[in-house]
């Protein structure tokens, strides 16, 4: 890490080394989005909760020589995304009466005044996990249930054109605000890096891509999968907090991610192959099963609709 103290100890370098940072965020978060898209929308917003964009803020914050402000980051990121999980259920709520952009706009204007609330109360990081916890679940057991048939206004006549949001779009987004936290963060105080380090710039996309292309049903099971990630990202952040200081950025990393895995695990056992696939019989029922098909294939979209 010789090449890195050195890099760092350059003010010259600091704007390349932030560059370097930002391409590998990128690339990451490219990476993680195209894994998630072979998977459908509830996996698809379990990975957009997932700390895509968090862990490297997280981690390029953690190398400066005094850990104390990623840990106070982290414990932030903990409270904003409790609080971002409001903006799931609100655009669920809001989805069925407004267009796609609309939702967007109040959703996430309600859930950032409730993001600055929460960052705001003092607690300890145990304190911060519980709550944040008991939010987000509270949050999934009022997610509406999906709704066959169910399409917004903005769901088009064949004249408008769907929406298309490329990956690399997406990623380049994420990897710019990684960027500008990282090259900002000796500016600002660490609950706004908290949260602004998990605003749900990937969830949010998801949404409205779903929302506008294939109806409301989909953005909801998106939306569901991503309060889902947010808990996933909150334990994620929690397992960073508690052994960064002890064990050191790598071990720290690597627990945190060992503890995201195994989350992420139990959730697609039990999403995908037990609640999932009572849920796509309900919406499909009915709707005329090609001969040796299943209710699935009758209905499930061409690749060229689950592209974002």
């Amino acid at each position: 890490m010789d090449w890195f103290q050195s890099l760092r100890a350059d003010p010259g370098s600091i704007g390349a080394l932030t560059v370097v940072k930002t391409a590998i965020t990128v690339m990451c978060v490219a990476a993680v989005l195209w894994i998630g898209r072979q998977f459908g929308d509830r996996a698809s917003g379990i990975l957009a909760g997932l700390p895509v964009v968090t862990a490297p803020t997280l981690m390029w914050l953690a190398t400066r020589d005094v850990p104390d402000f990623a840990i106070r980051a982290a414990v932030n990121v903990m409270s904003a995304t409790a609080a971002y999980a409001f903006f799931a259920l609100l655009y669920a709520h809001l989805c069925t009466k407004l267009r796609a952009v609309t939702c967007l706009a109040v959703a996430l204007a309600v859930s950032l005044m409730i993001a600055a609330l929460f960052v705001s109360i003092p607690a300890t990081r145990l304190q911060t996990l519980l709550l944040a916890l008991f939010v987000c679940a509270a949050i999934r057991w009022f997610m509406p249930e999906l709704m066959q048939g169910v399409r917004t206004p903005s769901v088009p006549a064949a004249a408008k054109p769907a929406l298309q949001i490329p990956i690399w779009a997406v990623a380049m987004n994420a990897g710019l605000v990684c960027g500008g936290i990282i090259f900002f963060s000796a500016y600002l105080p660490a609950h706004w890096v908290g949260m602004l380090a998990s605003v749900p710039l990937i969830g949010a996309t998801i949404a409205i891509s779903a929302h506008q292309r294939l109806g409301v049903p989909q953005a909801r099971r998106g939306l569901v999968g991503y309060v889902e990630g947010c808990g996933v990202k909150i334990v994620f952040c929690f397992v960073f907090a508690e052994t960064l200081r002890g064990h050191g950025l790598a071990l720290a990393t690597l627990y945190a991610i060992a503890t995201c895995a195994v989350m992420v695990v139990l959730l697609n056992t039990r999403t995908f192959f037990q609640r999932a696939g009572k849920v796509e019989k309900q919406m499909y029922a009915g709707t005329g099963v090609p001969a040796g098909g299943s209710a699935r294939m009758a209905n499930a979209p061409t690749p060229a609709t689950t592209s974002w």
